[in-house]
């Protein structure tokens, strides 16, 4: 057995009967400390003898251990030998002791665990010994002793003999037997599985017969198949073909109609031979070329494309993902190139614009892009074009002042009719240059300061205040329902109706913007008042100072 620190946490509860019932002297220093860990030292003898009724020389053993409960945890662990955890399957140690102290529910879950680590380690004799013993499967069954652990741990471990013996001791339910068979399943017991199969309803093949393909266990899948009568395989195909088990596809391909989900799924995961054989029974080669295209799979793509019309789709996908050779494999064939032009000015791939720019259709939205992107030679070319047009520019002014780009939003100022909405997104995208510039522009100033103030930038607010045509006081109801107090300290100045303005910002529980205004309120008595009857006592103490 390994003492790689792993190996310690996997098989934590393990330890504690393994050490706890060893007849080895010298690692009592290791037991006391994992039984005072687990809470296990507070246990009493008294206890133990009348819930237990346990035999006398089995006493002797407990009382030997819980006498050393004292030790401190620094002696610790670690450095156990292998000897103290290969005392669980030595003789002078039988699992009789675990199933006598299985009554204790403190204990219950160790005693699973040390079980199940009998039937795994495959050293299952003594155990085996023990349990043909009726009154042993009685205590397992009355004690609530949990069997389909230790049993899973069995079929697991493929061992066949302990399996046959549970089944014949054990009673399940037929959602064990279900669970177990998926175990068999997924290890590929064969011996096993075809022990449990009489004890699995027709309905419950289903889910073992997809672990069996997750595997790649196909004996297992051919032991199976029998019982799949009246059984949708467009599931287990999917998964055969995900995994890339092509001797399974092929058995499952006459079995079912719809291919589609398991082309998908040999796609994705890049299996070419599968892919091969499902391409003449897809319906969705279109969705089946962008998906290879999404994945880079380039040898998939070169498949499909003979059998695609238009590699539109899949050419911007490529492109967005960054497979540039597909890319260029798929250009010839892409009837509408606008979408990959876009996202060639996107992500700045100057050679790929330039390339795409010549069969582009929708030249509008490609100039709105330039000027979003940046793109001069593009906006040099088309502005000629769209500039007396009408409503075709204010777009492109939108983008640009979004963007922060003054050099050509003044290029597009001369030629567009709505400033105030450029305005309005330079000022809440803070681009304080392309507000400059539009100023001189707009003609209704009226409530500017609200997009600049949800900005949050303080140079643009002070810029715009003088262009204001709304009362500044309308303002402080909505800094307080945004919170923004530092726009207030801004505004201050410029508020005529102090005590309104106040009023506004208690109703919103606004103490920073009441205490940047209360030195300049008239009636502090009404707002007091006010401040007590919003139930605001925070600021009812302010003004009361």
């Amino acid at each position: 057995m390994s003492t790689h620190p792993e190996y310690y946490t996997h098989m934590e509860n393990l330890r504690i009967v393994a050490l706890a019932f060893s007849n080895e002297k010298k690692a009592h220093s290791e037991i006391g400390s994992i039984l005072d860990l687990y809470g296990f030292s507070n246990i009493s003898i008294e206890q133990i003898r009348s819930d237990v009724k346990i035999q006398a020389q089995v006493i002797t053993e407990i009382e030997a251990v819980i006498e050393t409960s004292k030790t401190s945890w620094e002696d610790g662990w670690i450095g156990a030998k292998e000897s103290i955890f290969k005392s669980i399957v030595d003789d002078d140690v039988s699992l009789y002791t675990y199933i006598l102290l299985a009554q204790h529910p403190r204990i219950v879950r160790a005693l699973e665990v040390a079980a199940r680590f009998y039937l795994q380690t495959g050293d299952v004799s003594s155990f085996l010994e023990n349990y043909r013993k009726r009154h042993y499967t009685r205590r397992y069954q009355s004690y609530g002793f949990n069997v389909y652990t230790i049993m899973n741990g069995a079929v697991k471990a493929g061992h066949l003999d302990v399996v046959q013996l549970y089944l014949t001791a054990y009673k399940s339910n037929n959602g064990c037997f279900k669970l177990l068979a998926q175990t068999a399943a997924t290890q590929g017991h064969l011996d096993v599985m075809e022990i449990l199969i009489p004890h699995l309803q027709i309905n419950m093949f289903g889910p073992v017969i997809d672990r069996a393909i997750e595997n790649g266990h196909l004996d297992m899948f051919r032991l199976l198949l029998p019982y799949t009568k009246n059984f949708n395989f467009d599931l287990p195909l999917s998964l055969a073909a995900g995994n890339g088990h092509k001797d399974m596809v092929e058995i499952l391909l006459p079995l079912t109609d719809n291919v589609d989900r398991a082309f998908t799924a040999a796609i994705t995961h890049g299996h070419d031979d599968i892919v091969k054989m499902l391409i003449p029974r897809s319906t969705r080669l279109s969705d089946a070329l962008y998906l290879a295209a999404k994945y880079g799979r380039k040898t998939i793509v070169e498949l499909l494309m003979p059998r695609v019309n238009d590699h539109s789709r899949a050419l911007v996908v490529a492109l967005i993902w960054g497979y540039l050779e597909i890319f260029y494999l798929l250009l010839p064939q892409a009837e509408n190139i606008d979408e990959a032009l876009i996202r060639a000015l996107d992500k700045d791939l100057p050679d790929i614009v330039e390339l795409l720019f010549p069969r582009a259709r929708d030249t509008a939205t490609i100039f709105v892009t330039a000027c979003r992107t940046g793109c001069h030679w593009i906006i040099d070319r088309l502005l000629p074009i769209y500039r007396d047009v009408p409503g075709a520019i204010d777009p492109a002014l939108n983008e640009a002042a979004m963007a922060g780009h003054p050099d050509i939003a003044q290029l597009l100022i001369p030629y567009a009719t709505d400033y105030r909405r450029a305005l309005e997104f330079a000022a809440s995208w803070k681009r304080i240059e392309v507000v400059k510039l539009l100023i001189p522009r707009v003609g209704n100033f009226a409530g500017i300061l609200r997009p600049a103030i949800k900005g949050g930038d303080p140079d643009i607010v002070r810029l715009l205040i003088p262009y204001e045509t709304e009362k500044i006081d309308d303002y402080y109801f909505e800094m307080a329902r945004i919170r923004n107090w530092r726009m207030g300290e801004i505004l201050a100045p410029h508020v005529i109706d102090v005590d309104r303005a106040i009023a506004q910002a208690i109703h919103a529980g606004e103490t920073g913007i009441v205490r940047i205004l209360l030195p300049h309120a008239v009636r502090k008595d009404i707002l007091l008042k006010l401040a007590i009857e919003t139930k605001h006592p925070t600021i009812a103490d302010m003004i009361r100072k």
